[in-house]
């Protein structure tokens, strides 16, 4: 599951922010381990307990959760209406900022989801090439959704099977749902050594290039 990046401003936020002293902040009732921090994202990798609420808790950024243990999570907004949301492995959820909510796994085994949350500052975009396409759309890779920030794609590579000649013009994260070991080759036309990507344990964000 890869997140691409658009490079542009937030054009609006929620407008319902809340100020109630049970509100906590987002991470900090959850299992969360810390799993990338840098300039344009932070990455968690987040697991739900059975029966642990996170206690009523606002989103202070935009975040995308790609799910990687499936269950049913019971979702209880702030008016105390609640639903329960069946999560499958390999899903993906998109929660803007200041969504306010509590949260409660109900299945007997723990929830997990690797988080991306998107810092509000906007980097400089990078250029493009004359004549050299974006990294997205490539072959066997389908569109999930998209806002006004981020595209959300699920591309899968299969064995042997080479992607069409690209740069990549947009920041992107991805989160590997499948392992194995994937292989570039430059404009040279010499390719890197092949580098491993575990199932569901593995967040990278990666910076412009070239490849195909």
């Amino acid at each position: 599951m890869i997140v691409e990046f658009t490079d542009i401003g937030r054009v609006g936020y929620l407008s319902a922010l809340y100020t109630r002293s049970e509100i906590r902040a987002t991470f900090s009732t959850r299992r969360s381990d810390g799993v990338q921090d840098n300039d344009r994202v932070v990455a968690w990798d987040v697991t739900w307990e059975k029966g642990k609420s996170t206690g009523m808790h606002r989103f202070d950024l935009d975040q995308v959760s790609v799910t990687l243990a499936e269950g049913a999570i019971k979702i209880t907004q702030p008016d105390a209406t609640w639903s329960i949301e069946q999560e499958r492995f390999g899903s993906v959820c998109y929660e803007p900022k200041g969504t306010v909510a509590e949260e409660k796994a109900v299945n007997d085994t723990p929830n997990r989801a690797m988080v991306c949350q998107l810092k509000d500052n906007v980097p400089d975009s990078w250029p493009t090439t004359p004549g050299v396409a974006g990294q997205f759309p490539p072959i066997n890779t389908a569109k999930l959704f998209e806002t006004d920030r981020i595209t959300v794609w699920d591309q899968v590579w299969k064995p042997g099977e080479r992607v069409t000649r690209h740069a990549r013009y947009h920041r992107t994260a991805a989160v590997f749902l499948g392992g194995g070991a994937i292989c570039s080759i430059s404009d040279s036309g010499a390719p890197t050594p092949p580098f491993t990507r575990k199932p569901g344990s593995d967040f990278h964000y990666q910076i412009q290039s070239r490849c195909s």
